[in-house]
Order: structure tokens, then C-alpha cells, then sequence
């Protein structure tokens, strides 16, 4: 069993994992100052000071006493959402937004290249490849929030569906969809990017209960075994498997590019350099968590 405030399966402390990998209650993209339908919503990388001086402000308008007054009397930075550039954050947000913009140049780049009489089920795969960027988003958001699992139910479904999209595009138009298995399709991602059978394994081990793989979510108090809901150490487990899933995206893409489009398209470096950013994010996280 763990100690008080350490994760199960981890010899760092709670504490160490909340300061690298602060979790941003209930507003995950844009951070909420004021009260209530008066609430200001800024963006996630605004300032402490920035949010101080709003803060202050409503409270000023709300007793209706001078700005000065309420920010020195009333506005404690604890009541504030603390700013995205902590622990991670502002490396993980840049991080995500790159591959998520190289993946979104290379939706566009087939929208753009897209042929009627191709023969083949392009502008259906196309349209499956442009979901699975609102799926990235859905898994980014709820790993703020400091979840897991459904972070992983979220990415496994959306590998099938990235799997899908890589199938269709070799199928003739008159081919029967309901014949197209997800198992099928995953295994045609795999002889392109072999990562994808091991992530996919990773996933479906998150998916469903497999005990060793949510040790993670036990913790104790002197009274009692609870497991842990939503979490720093979620958080930060979480990123891992949404950047594994884009990196095996991006992949996919930097093999099959040349062939689709003849010439080489942008978005390949784009996702070149995001795939050398992760890898320096993974050496920085392993440094700050050596055991």
C-alpha cells in the first residue's frame, strides 16, 4: 500500500506531481474571474496580476467601493486560478497545439488534394480524419481536468477511428462499410506504424478493469483505502497516452504522405518537429521523476 499522499505505482510524492502537472478546476481552456454570468472568461495563458486586477474589479463594482480598496482588502491569490505557465503546462499546451495544427495541415492538405474519380472511399476517410481532431480535443480537455480512464476510452476509440479513416481510403467506393471490422482496420494501421498494436494494448488495458493497470487510483488515509478521481499524477499519465496517440498518428502520416499527395506536403516536418518535441518533453519528465 502506498503512503499517505503517494501514488501506488510511483516513488515520487503527490506533491511533486501537483507541481509539475497542476490541475485546472472545472475550466480546463479558458480560466473564469469574477462571479457567476458576470464572470470574465481569459485565456489560459493570462497572468496572475492580470486575473488579481479583474477579480478585483468585480468585486469593486459588487460592494460598489473603489478598485484599490478591493484588491488590497478582498483579492488573495488562492482565490485565483493560478496562471497555465505553471510545472508543464505552457510546455504541454505548445506541445499539443503543434501536432494538433501538423494533423490538421494534413486533413486540409487532402481536402484539398481530394479527387472524384479516385475510385476509392477518400472523401469518406477524409471526413473520419477530420473527427478525429475533435477527439484529441475531448481527450486534452479532461486530462486538464486531471482524468484518466476516460482519457483513455476517449484515445482508443478515436485510434479505431483513425484506424478506419487509414482503411477506407485503400477500398473501392462500392465496398460494403458494414463489412469493415474495427480489428481489420487496426491491423492494416499496424503494418504501417507497428507503435500502434502495443498503444492500442496500453489503451484497451485502461479501457477495461485490468488491475494492474489502475493500481494507480488506490491511495489511504490513517482510516480508510479510497481511490484517487481525478488527480495530478491522472494528469500527467494521461498526457503521456494523448501524446503516444499523436505521435502514432503523426507516423502514419510522415509514411503514407509522399504516396498520397506525390509531393511531400508540410505538414510532415510539422509533425517531424513535434515528434522531436515529445521525445525532449519524455527526457524532461524522466528527469524530473527519475524512479
Amino acid at each position: 500500500m502506498s503512503d499517505i499522499g503517494r501514488p501506488w505505482n510511483s516513488t515520487e510524492s503527490a506533491e511533486s506531481y501537483r507541481k509539475w502537472f497542476p490541475v485546472f478546476i472545472d475550466h480546463p481552456t479558458f480560466d473564469l474571474v469574477g462571479f457567476g454570468e458576470e464572470a470574465v472568461g481569459l485565456s489560459k495563458y493570462a497572468t496572475l496580476d492580470l486575473k488579481r486586477k479583474i477579480l478585483a474589479a468585480a468585486i469593486a463594482h459588487k460592494l460598489r467601493i473603489s478598485l484599490t480598496y478591493a484588491e488590497k482588502r478582498y483579492v488573495r491569490d488562492e482565490q485565483i486560478v493560478q496562471p497555465r505557465d505553471l510545472g508543464l503546462s505552457r510546455k504541454i499546451d505548445r506541445l499539443f497545439e503543434s501536432g494538433h495544427s501538423g494533423l490538421s495541415s494534413y486533413v486540409e492538405s487532402l481536402k484539398d488534394n481530394f479527387e472524384d474519380n479516385s475510385g476509392t472511399l477518400d472523401d469518406l476517410s477524409n471526413q473520419f480524419f477530420y473527427r478525429n481532431l475533435a477527439g484529441l480535443d475531448a481527450a486534452k480537455k479532461l486530462s486538464d481536468l486531471g482524468y484518466l480512464c476516460e482519457v483513455a476510452v476517449i484515445l482508443r476509440s478515436l485510434l479505431e477511428q483513425f484506424a478506419f479513416a487509414a482503411k477506407v481510403r485503400t477500398l473501392p467506393v462500392e465496398t460494403d462499410l458494414e463489412k469493415v471490422k474495427p480489428i481489420e482496420c487496426v491491423n492494416y494501421l499496424k503494418s504501417i506504424e507497428r507503435g500502434v498494436g502495443k498503444l492500442y494494448g496500453l489503451l484497451s488495458k485502461y479501457t477495461h478493469f485490468e488491475f494492474d493497470h489502475h493500481t494507480h487510483f488506490f491511495s489511504r488515509s490513517p482510516d480508510a483505502v479510497f481511490t484517487i478521481q481525478k488527480d495530478a499524477v491522472l494528469r500527467a499519465y494521461s498526457i503521456h497516452l494523448i501524446f503516444l496517440t499523436m505521435l502514432s498518428m503523426s507516423r502514419y502520416v510522415g509514411s503514407v504522405a509522399s504516396i498520397q499527395f506525390g509531393v511531400t506536403p508540410s505538414c510532415v516536418s510539422e509533425l517531424t518537429d513535434f515528434g522531436r518535441e515529445v521525445a525532449e518533453y519524455s527526457k524532461q519528465v524522466c528527469d524530473l521523476f527519475p524512479t
